[in-house]
This record gives C-alpha cells, structure tokens and sequence, in this order.
C-alpha cells in the first residue's frame, strides 16, 4: 500500500509540476502566431526611392535567425525578388538593413518581410508601397 501511495503522489507532483510549466496534454499553440510580424522603417509607405540608392530596413525581432524579404511588382503582382537574410549577419539590435536585393527597373513595387525562427515561418508584414525612378 505504501508503494501505491507513493507512486500516486509521484505522479501527482509530476503532473503538478508539468502543469505550471505550461506544459498540457492539450493542443500547443502555433509558434509561428507567436512570432510578430516584422514591422517595417525604409522605405516607408508610398515613398520614392532612386534604384542605385535603395535600401530596406525592419525593427529586429528578438530570437529570429533569420528574414525573408519579398518585393512585388504592383502591376502584375509577379515576385521581383525574394531572398533570405541570415539575422546575426543583417541585424543590429535595433533593426536590420540590406541593400536592394535586384536592381528595380522604375516603376511601382510593394515589399514585405517575415521572420523565422528556424524552421517555424512568422507571420508577413503589411506591405508598404515603393515607387522607383
């Protein structure tokens, strides 16, 4: 009987235990709604931007390891460039920066970024509009 009990009060702990550390026999949250969207500095919104001098910057999100950064065409949305950016090679602790992945012909694109960690994929930032001369 003594063993009995003590086995149940073993498990009970255990499950106690489990319990305040968040861990449940229920289903786990998506990691990737945990992870904010990017939100993003330059070019802002609307601007107009000249091709040989074209930068894009985002706030730096804690823990990511790496960005994804995808420029859209407005009139036929056709992808112009999409490329991963490693974050410890792009990222201060503020923001992160990168150059014009492609050079843009004039004309009108959006651009967004999503985070990673790891393998888990983030959610997409708003777009913000560009006008290249």
């Amino acid at each position: 009987m003594k063993k009995l009990s003590f086995a149940l009060l073993m498990i009970l702990a255990a499950a106690l235990l489990l319990s305040g550390c968040g861990i449940s026999g229920g289903a786990s949250p998506d990691p990737a709604e945990s992870l904010p969207a990017p939100v993003l500095l330059e070019p802002k919104n609307g601007a107009l931007a000249i091709a040989d001098d074209l930068n894009f910057e985002w706030y730096a999100i804690a823990g990511v390891t790496r960005y994804t950064l995808e420029i859209k065409d407005r009139a036929d949305d056709s992808v112009a460039a999409k490329v991963n950016y490693t974050a410890a090679n792009r990222c201060e602790i503020v923001s992160c920066k990168v150059p014009a992945p492609v050079g843009l012909a004039p004309g009108e694109y959006k651009w967004h970024v999503v985070a990673w960690v790891g393998d888990i994929r983030g959610q997409w930032s708003k777009y913000a509009n560009l006008t290249v001369e």
